[in-house]
């Protein structure tokens, strides 16, 4: 694996754990044709900090299965994913501006594009960096740790529902959220107590 000026230069399927390529912390850009052809890439883990991708950077990656864009990504050259033939899913966040020409040619199998973008307006805006077949494929994602901590439904500008809220089962915040829902539903149930019960009656009977 190369590196220069925190830029990841060139990765050889040697450097594959797995069928996996792991970034390193210090990466902040995929250069160009950086991980081209490697042809036993199955899947990358690539932290937020990654700002951009290169051109044709995974071209040729045949065996490649899914793909999360870096949160904080920017930009996706040209070519960046052509001929990846197996990539099935690719997940994109709100911040990306500019996506170059034929990133996903020849991508055939790609039946799945989630878009994390809080407004129906930066959906449709990415939607537009994509060629119009792959357009119907993609799915708007909402997500929002606020959100899911509010005992309210997710709702977009217009006031009505979103149609899907990103829920990550590892994520620890999703069970912070279980865990107020059930809280609150203590704090509004009615006394159980046997004792406190049966003393209420008695009392109710010295009346009569």
């Amino acid at each position: 694996m190369e590196i220069k000026n925190n830029t990841l230069l060139k990765v050889e399927n040697s450097d594959l754990i797995d069928g996996t390529l792991t970034i390193p912390e210090e990466v902040t850009s995929i250069g160009d044709f950086a991980c081209s052809e490697c042809t036993d890439l199955i899947s990358v883990n690539i932290h937020e900090r990654v700002k951009s991708i290169g051109d044709g950077a995974f071209y040729g990656c045949t065996n490649l299965i899914n793909f999360t864009v870096p949160e904080r990504a920017q930009s996706i050259g040209p070519a960046t994913f052509e001929n990846c033939n197996n990539l099935r899913i690719l997940t994109i966040y709100e911040e990306i501006e500019y996506i170059g020409f034929c990133a996903f040619k020849l991508c055939n199998s790609l039946d799945t594009i989630n878009v994390i973008a809080q407004s129906e307006e930066k959906f449709n805006a990415i939607k537009a960096l994509f060629p119009m077949d792959l357009q119907t494929k993609m799915h708007r994602i909402v997500k929002s740790t606020s959100e899911l901590l509010s005992t309210d439904p997710v709702v977009n500008e217009n006031g009505t529902p979103d149609d899907e809220v990103l829920n990550n089962p590892d994520d620890p915040m999703d069970d912070a959220a279980d865990t107020y829902a059930s809280n609150n539903n203590r704090f509004f149930s009615p006394p159980t107590d046997s004792a406190a019960s049966s003393e209420t009656s008695d009392e109710l009977l010295s009346l009569k």
